[in-house]
């Protein structure tokens, strides 16, 4: 029972009513809980609810504060050199009339949380057309940047979403994506992406309020639905937007694109970590009946294996876990795709390795399916 007040206080505090309502946390919870947002890679956000929160009016939560205070400047400066980066990629796209997005990241603690500082994220990534894709790593090649592997960009281009760049050795990674996901796994294009693309007041490009719900599920199904950030990522969104979206608009986009399963997981997920605070999780009730109502039925069996648990490494999704999620895809065809997509084509497999012989293709196959088993294995 302790720890359940425990979790449902964290969870509380990082919600979005975390700094008006929440519960001020007793000196013997703030050990616990600093201890939980490491875990789970929310320590500026718990910092930045207490801070303009009620709680910081008390004398052992501004101590707490104080003590934290480092780590957050710490990223602080982190998240500054991410939008450097940012900065110096959009600029040199932009000079050869290719549009460009910074997505999730600092756009989402921007846009989302409102405080840029208070979310942070390993890397940054940038959307570009489809279309732009090969010109786009030819720009970075010749402004410094190298491709992370010797994987050629054109297995990647048929393969996966994105490729990571590195300026030197140890720097901030820099993720090039030109879809959302797997291409086999969902249907949106990348024209469909760019055609509900808005443009802020300084003119930057920027995702609709649906696309960004989208990209944000579809993010939270690559990493299992095991990430406790990217589930907060969505918990904001939804509040920040729920005025704004149509929800009914935003089911058939859902069925189109292949997620609504991944979001009655997600909406699950969410009205459990945060049953006890109905005002959070309105727009999740919403949208579960919404869902409901074009005749869905809930995959309880597969909520129950996505559970989230936020006591430990919940973010690093087992080899398990990897398998199991491609059942959650929408449509039978998907599902059997998405395992044929563990051994790629012929002509994907010499692309990879740069060999057309065939009689070298049983070699390079075994070649690819031991490095895949490396990669599941982290």
């Amino acid at each position: 029972m302790e720890d359940d007040r425990l979790w449902r206080l964290f969870t509380t505090i990082l919600s979005p009513i975390g700094r008006s309502v929440c519960p001020v946390p007793g000196p013997e919870d703030l050990p616990a809980l600093k201890d939980l947002a490491l875990k789970n890679g929310v320590l500026p956000l718990l910092y930045t609810q207490l801070l303009n929160g009620p709680a910081n009016r008390t004398g052992h939560v501004r101590k707490f504060i104080e003590d934290v205070k480092p780590y957050f400047l710490q990223s602080s400066v982190f998240s500054m050199r991410q939008e450097a980066l940012e900065k110096e990629v959009l600029s040199l796209l932009r000079k050869e009339g290719m549009p460009a997005i910074v997505m999730k990241g600092n756009a989402i603690a921007r846009d989302i949380y409102e405080d840029r500082n208070c979310r942070l994220s390993e890397d940054v990534d940038i959307l570009v057309r489809q279309s732009d894709v090969f010109r786009a790593a030819e720009v970075l090649s010749k402004a410094g940047y190298s491709c992370e592997t010797d994987v050629p960009l054109e297995y990647r281009f048929v393969s996966i979403h994105h490729a990571t760049f590195y300026k030197t050795h140890g720097t901030i990674p820099l993720e090039l994506h030109w879809l959302f996901g797997v291409p086999s796994f969902f249907g949106l294009t990348s024209a469909q992406i760019w055609e509900e693309v808005l443009t802020d007041s300084e003119g930057n490009y920027k995702l609709s309020p649906e696309l960004q719900l989208i990209l944000l599920l579809v993010h939270h199904h690559s990493h299992s639905f095991r990430e406790l950030k990217t589930l907060l990522d969505i918990l904001w969104t939804m509040w920040r937007y729920g005025a704004v979206i149509d929800r009914r608009s935003l089911v058939s986009r859902l069925e189109r694109v292949g997620l609504i399963k991944i979001s009655q997981i997600t909406l699950a997920q969410i009205r459990s970590l945060w049953s006890g605070v109905p005002d959070v999780i309105a727009a999740a009730d919403a949208l579960v009946r919404e869902i409901e109502k074009k005749g869905h039925r809930s995959p309880r069996f597969f909520s129950s294996c996505f559970s989230m648990d936020i006591t430990g490494n919940a973010h690093k999704g087992s080899s398990i876990d990897k398998i199991v999620k491609r059942f959650v895809l929408d449509r039978p065809s998907t599902v059997f795709r998405s395992f044929g997509a563990l051994l790629p084509s012929c002509r994907a497999i010499s692309v990879r390795y740069g060999d057309s012989r065939l009689w070298r293709l049983p070699l390079n196959y075994s070649r690819y399916i031991i490095w895949q088993l490396k990669c599941w294995r982290g």
